[in-house]
This record gives structure tokens, sequence and C-alpha cells, in this order.
């Protein structure tokens, strides 16, 4: 079974809110969330069973969900998606609001709010699904547009926490390693395989005929290869005897800018990248740090540096 086709699928990104028996809030990201009918105004959301949001709408039969706008960053989806709200307040820090009949919900990133009574529940495995008869609905901010699942991957690099209804376990985190930079070995190694023509360059590789009056790089050059006159007497070389910047003498022609490194300019030196994952939530942290300092904290879950293992 090939279960990227489930990823055909389209989702948003919602916090799902109510209040527990004892009068705490509560909150979870949920990506399966929709409207079932119009008449009457009736809604879905799909929740992990194992969340402490879950256990308080079981108990207090009301909840709200909000539409996050774009505006949403990961520290914002990283509290409410990969934190619990049995051991920490995930409101704490943000500005609250309440819908009619006083569910709380976070005001930044909202574009819309739908609060809702449980009419039934569905045991589909994992997750429950809450369907809800609408009590209230509210349009916060609809200047920016509502974030969608492809978003969150996209734009925000985030990725899918283990309870969520979308995850699937065998496959690689979406916050994927970003390609590490040649070191400056591999680029020095790189420039001795290459030949210096004149001060006119070619590359074989990018076009059939090297010179094209196109100052580019020399790797290969067939043996019959002549440069082409234009260049003349500045270029003309072959792979039999190609010449290096020290031979190159003469005024260069203005189709093209001198290209003789300046041995007076300091080359750009190029800093290797390291790469931590999160082993709670899987977010991959960039740095030139050999090392995650002390007080480093995941974006995604508020791990601490322990929790990070290097990956390369």
């Amino acid at each position: 079974m090939n279960t990227k086709a489930l990823r055909q699928f389209g989702y948003g990104v919602y916090i799902v809110s109510a209040f527990d028996a004892a009068g705490r809030p509560m909150g979870c990201v949920v990506n399966t969330g929709m409207q079932l009918t119009s008449d009457p105004y009736r809604v879905m959301v799909a929740i992990n069973r194992g969340n402490a949001t879950y256990a308080a709408i079981k108990e207090t039969r009301r909840f709200a969900v909000t539409c996050l706008t774009q505006t949403a960053d990961i520290q914002l989806v990283g509290t409410f998606g990969f934190q619990t709200s049995a051991e920490i307040n995930k409101f704490e820090g943000y500005e609250i609001a309440y819908t009619e009949h006083g569910l709380p919900y976070v005001t930044k990133a909202a574009g819309a709010v739908v609060e809702c009574e449980v009419l039934t529940t569905v045991d589909v495995g994992t997750h429950e699904v809450i369907i809800g008869n609408v009590t209230d609905a509210l349009v916060v901010d609809t200047s920016y547009e509502p974030m969608t699942y492809s978003y969150y991957h996209t734009v925000l690099r985030g990725i899918t926490p283990p309870k969520a209804s979308a995850f699937i376990a065998d496959e690689p985190p979406v916050a994927a390693v970003p390609e590490v930079k040649k070191s400056i070995e591999a680029e020095e190694a790189e420039e001795s395989a290459e030949s210096l023509v004149g001060a006119h360059f070619a590359s074989s590789a990018q076009s059939e005929k090297p010179c094209n009056g196109a100052p580019t790089l020399v790797v290969d050059i067939e043996a019959d290869y002549e440069c082409d006159p234009v260049f003349e007497p500045v270029c003309s070389v072959s792979k039999a005897a190609p010449v290096t910047s020290a031979e190159v003498t003469g005024e260069l022609p203005e189709i093209f800018p001198a290209l003789i490194p300046d041995p007076a300019v300091e080359p750009e030196v190029l800093l290797i990248k390291h790469h931590f994952r999160c082993q709670l939530c899987g977010y991959v942290v960039e740095t030139e740090a050999e090392v995650l300092p002390a007080d480093f904290r995941c974006p995604m879950c508020g791990a601490g540096a322990d929790r990070f293992t290097r990956i390369d």
C-alpha cells in the first residue's frame, strides 16, 4: 500500500479548545475539521483519544474550533500541537477571547471561531469523530488566507504530530535536512580539475559549443576544440595546450569582464552546517555550532537540548 496517496486529501489547521470539569482551559491542534450540514449547522472534528482536550470535551460536552490563518507561526502551532494541556496552560502568554458560552480561544492568527455543543461521537480507533451543533460563530480576521496543512508543511516546514489523524508512521519527518554546502576542500578539489582558458571560460556541460561568448567554466575540452576566433589573440587554445592565468597577456575584449581572481581579495569562507533532530517531534535544527546551547528549546514541542540528536 502506498500511503503517499493519503497525502492527496486536503486539510486545514485548527485549534480545538474547551474547559475541563475543573475549569482549566484545554486546547490542541487538529487537521481534520469540516462543516457537515447547513440546516441545521453542524461541524465535525477528529481528536486523538489520548489528548487532554478530548477528555475535557467528553466531560463538558462543549468545544470551540478556531480556524487559523497563514499568520500563525511555528511557536503557536508547536505549543498547541506538541505539548499537553495536562501539564501546562497552553493559553498562557497569548491574548484570549471567549465565545458566547464562555469557551476560550487564542486571538492570534484566528480567522474565525465556531462554538459547538456535542451532538454525537464516533469511535474510529486512535481518534474519535466529534459532531457538534453550532451554537455560535464569529469572524475574527479575513485579511489573510486560511492556513492549510500543505502551507504548514511547505512554508512553515512543520511536521506531523504523532497524535494527528494524518500521521503516517513509516514516513520520514517533513522538515527534511537542508542540503549542506560543499566543504572548502571539496571546492578546491573541484577547481583543480578545471582549466583556465585565457580570460575566457567555457563549460562543455552547459553548451555543445563551449565558448558561445559567455564567461563560464571549463571542465572538459574536447581534443579537437578550438576557441572561437572572435576571442583571439587573447583566447586560442586546445585541450592539448590549456593556458593558465599566469600566461594570459594583453587587453581583454570589452564583451566580458576580467575573470582572473584577484589575489588581494580574500576568498569567501564556506561554513559547515550541522543538523540536530528532536527526539520527541522530529524537528530539525540547522546551525554552525558543534553542539546546541544548554538553554536551547525546540520551537515545535519545547523539548530541551538534551532531547536532540546530531544527525550529521
